[in-house]
């Protein structure tokens, strides 16, 4: 379903066609639903990879595409042998204060990661003649008039109309009528989580590696 198909088909189960306030409210009920699933969803069709450009900034902090979301996984790659990938580590704030902030690592030294204020923040920084790439979740593309179409209105398009109908009966004050929609909101949302769980890890079993 797109755009138009999900708005129509909400507004025909509330019954609110003819309502003026509804039917001027709906992009926003959109931008609310949105923001609902992001927070949500994190999910393999999502995951983006992305290298940041060069040069590496000096400072190790960089700007965090404007459609991120949860972080998935982080590496460094040497543009001399793009095979050779160092996976970074996970540290807390203070500890990355502690962390060396000069000078290039040798091979294979371990480097960390956090985000901080916005910012991805890597120690020791990253020389210019290595990449750093990141797989992400990324944000839902905002369904508008113009921009018919994503990936959850195209494969699971009853949880954006479970979502609106939330938002169109939380709008219209029928707090009973609120609850019961995002019940079903909720629950299509997991369902989506646990299908994705099935697909990423059926299989052999993960094998556990020492060190």
């Amino acid at each position: 379903m797109n755009y138009t198909e999900i708005k129509n088909t909400a507004l025909a189960y509330s019954d609110r066609q003819d309502s003026t306030a509804v039917v001027a409210n709906m992009d926003n009920f959109f931008r609310v639903v949105e923001a609902r699933m992001n927070r949500l969803l994190t999910i393999e069709n999502l995951s983006i990879r992305y290298q940041f450009p060069a040069p590496n900034p000096a400072d190790g902090r960089y700007n965090l595409p404007a459609d991120f979301s949860a972080l998935q996984d982080i590496s460094i790659i040497a543009v001399a042998d793009t095979t050779q990938r160092t996976t970074l580590l996970l540290i807390n704030p203070e500890q990355m204060n502690n962390a060396t902030s000069v000078g290039n690592n040798p091979a294979g030294s371990k480097r960390f990661y956090n985000i901080i204020a916005g910012q991805l923040v890597i120690q020791p920084v990253i020389d210019d003649t290595s990449i750093l790439e990141i797989v992400y979740y990324g944000k839902l593309l905002p369904l508008t008039s113009i921009v018919i179409n994503n990936w959850v209105a195209t494969n699971n398009p009853d949880v954006y109309i479970f979502g609106l109908m939330t938002e169109i009966n939380s709008f219209m004050k029928d707090g009973v009528s609120a609850e019961a929609w995002n019940a079903r909101f909720v629950q299509a949302v997991s369902e989506i989580t646990f299908a994705d769980d099935k697909l990423v890890y059926s299989g052999p079993p993960l094998i556990m590696r020492a060190g």
